[in-house]
């Protein structure tokens, strides 16, 4: 959507390489179902900036796990840098930093402390799809970009009217860092132990996100893969995890509408969650055209 102003045509630039965050006619290997798990309480401890003495840890939570509490950690592995950030003007507010900005880059990890237990670690570079050129074996220590300080998009102090001021990027970094763990039982099996991390974003804002965390069928952390394509992470968009973790376990959302980005096509995701268990599939239907009836034309099991 173009936005009034000196800077209202970068919001119709993009780029993308295509990945299997790509719209479905786009991906040539789409996702699905997933596995999920227990837990009850979880209590937050204020996130930290990277700017703090302790720059490692971007967030800590301590949750409780069949009774028994624990600490989990968001923990950069090296030190961070800007990435869709303050210091790039209102360019970073532009389309394919859309979610990201005001972002850091570098590893990062998520962190399961347990008394009596050695630490778990689960690198996020895993679920990045559209980072790393090389396979797998390079995520493991790819840098990431994840979303440090919110922006502000409305009103007289919008960052669009301020993005050029000397002392723009100092103010952003005194906002505090947006909370990234916020649990949720998006498989319906009555306890919240996983939560959503943006991995890309497609054209233009719809931001793609994995789930990470633990499940009775895998208590230890991982992401969240589908029973038919286990090594692959299960990646939809945000609105539709969001309609998921609302309904009563089963949903049908509209993942691509006809025209937008010059589809041929609308496309539904249904999902259904049961038992910890998710299943997901894409559903395309004809654009209709001269009073023609709207028809499905594929299916993609994700």
């Amino acid at each position: 959507m173009a936005r009034s102003g000196r800077s209202g045509w970068r919001y119709l630039f993009w780029q993308w390489a295509p990945s299997m965050a790509d719209p479905p006619w786009i991906r040539s290997a789409p996702v699905a179902i997933a596995l999920i798990f227990p837990v009850v309480v979880i209590f937050s401890v204020p996130s930290r900036s990277a700017s703090s003495t302790d720059w490692h840890v971007r967030e800590a939570k301590t949750v409780v796990v069949d009774g028994v509490e624990e600490v989990w950690q968001l923990r950069w592995l090296d030190k961070p840098h800007s990435s869709c950030g303050p210091d790039g003007g209102d360019a970073n507010l532009t389309c394919p930093c859309s979610g990201f900005a005001y972002g850091l880059k570098g590893q990062i990890a998520l962190v399961r402390k347990r008394k009596g237990h050695p630490d778990e670690r689960l690198n996020l570079a895993a679920a990045f799809p559209n980072e790393y050129p090389n396979g797998r074996d390079q995520k493991q220590k790819a840098e990431v970009t994840i979303q440090q300080w919110a922006p502000v998009l409305e009103g007289p102090d919008s960052d669009l009217n301020h993005a050029e001021d000397d002392d723009f990027a100092a103010r952003v970094e005194r906002r505090p860092p947006v909370e990234l763990m916020q649990f949720g039982d998006f498989d319906h099996d009555g306890g919240a132990t996983e939560f959503l991390i943006q991995v890309s974003t497609l054209p233009c804002g719809k931001h793609q996100m994995a789930l990470f965390g633990i499940s009775r069928s895998n208590p230890h952390l991982h992401v969240f893969s589908t029973v038919e394509n286990p090594k692959a992470p299960l990646v939809l968009g945000n609105w539709e995890w969001d309609a998921l973790l609302r309904s009563n376990g089963r949903v049908s959302v509209t993942d691509w509408n006809c025209d937008d980005h010059g589809s041929d096509a609308e496309w539904r995701i249904e999902m259904e969650a049961r038992n910890g268990v998710l299943h997901a599939k894409n559903v395309g239907f004809s654009c209709p055209t001269g009073g023609t009836a709207r028809t499905a034309v594929s299916t993609q099991i994700r």
